[in-house]
């Protein structure tokens, strides 16, 4: 909404100026609801086309990252057994190799 302001009054401001102040024409009466949108055609045009181009390069060129690891990322392990973990053998964001024993399960029923 506010590309759409900004683009407005750089575009249909100026040419409700040009034609309010050099062609005579006034609000209301060359100017009305029926005509103001073939009398301000160009800034109309201009404005969407702008506003348009302002935020697709805003999408297009916000910064952005690939090396950031999110710290609450989770992963699902899946025990053969059921039971209760008693004791860990990893800490937080410590690496893993395949094969090495994450946490102990409680073997009493």
């Amino acid at each position: 909404m506010l590309e759409l302001f900004l683009c407005s009054m750089l575009t249909i401001l100026p040419d409700y100026l040009y034609r309010r102040f050099v062609q005579g024409k006034r609000l209301g009466r060359e100017i009305n609801l029926f005509t103001v949108w073939y009398e301000l055609r160009w800034g109309i045009t201009l404005c969407l086309i702008l506003t348009v181009s302002l935020i697709t390069t805003v999408f297009y060129f916000h910064p952005s990252t690939k090396a950031a690891s999110s710290v609450f990322r989770t992963v699902t392990i899946l025990p053969e057994t059921n039971g209760r973990v008693t004791e860990t053998f990893v800490d937080i964001n410590q690496q893993v190799t395949e094969g090495q024993p994450l946490f102990r399960l409680d073997s009493t029923q």
